[in-house]
């Protein structure tokens, strides 16, 4: 017995169980309900869609999630053009089959989700000036990024010794030299 008789006659058996007198449209109307339950809609053939349908359903594909289907889209309209061919939907389908999925970085616990690195922290107020005063001369080993960071007026370049030095020379000069007294203090109980 087929699913679809299978349901009808449970239909009628329900309706017949529950003392309900059913009249020939009833029947007709259980015939056509399970008829269409088990009839699966018809997805649109490829054919058939305009362009801009195509592409949406592009972006629907469980397979293309992940991939940046328009960027990948001109990517494939450039390669069909320098070697001459048309870009159909076969060419673009298996050129997106073949594209790199971008995994977001968030996702992946990014705290900048740029693909860049995140941007470097502020410099301290009055870094350059103390700089200046406190360079080594030019045969010291980190002479040559200490002059790269001045002139290009990042801090960031400094190496991090220098910047842990020129942070604590600043909150030094800001404070009057308490911090240094109070890390001395500290210093001397600890031996």
């Amino acid at each position: 017995m087929s699913k679809l008789s299978e349901a009808i006659i449970t239909r009628l058996g329900h309706a017949k169980r529950d003392g309900i007198q059913l009249k020939m449209s009833d029947v007709k109307s259980i015939i056509e309900e399970e008829e269409a339950k088990l009839v699966k809609p018809k997805r649109q053939s490829q054919a058939d869609m305009t362009d801009e349908e195509w592409l949406q359903s592009l972006h629907q594909e469980e397979a293309l999630r992940g991939v940046d289907i328009k960027r990948e889209i001109v990517k494939c309209q450039f390669w069909c053009k320098q070697n001459k061919r048309q870009p159909t939907r076969r060419t673009i389908v298996n050129w997106l089959g073949n594209a790199e999925k971008v995994i977001s970085l968030k996702a992946q616990g990014a705290q900048y989700a740029t693909g860049l690195r995140p941007p470097p922290p502020a410099a301290p107020e009055g870094w350059k000036n103390w700089l200046l005063n406190n360079m080594p001369n030019d045969e010291h080993s980190a002479y040559g990024q200490l002059t790269t960071a001045i002139n290009l007026s990042q801090f960031h370049l400094m190496p991090a010794s220098w910047q842990a030095r020129c942070q604590a020379g600043l909150i030094a000069d800001m404070t009057g030299g308490l911090v240094e007294e109070v890390e001395m203090e500290q210093r001397y109980r600890q031996t």
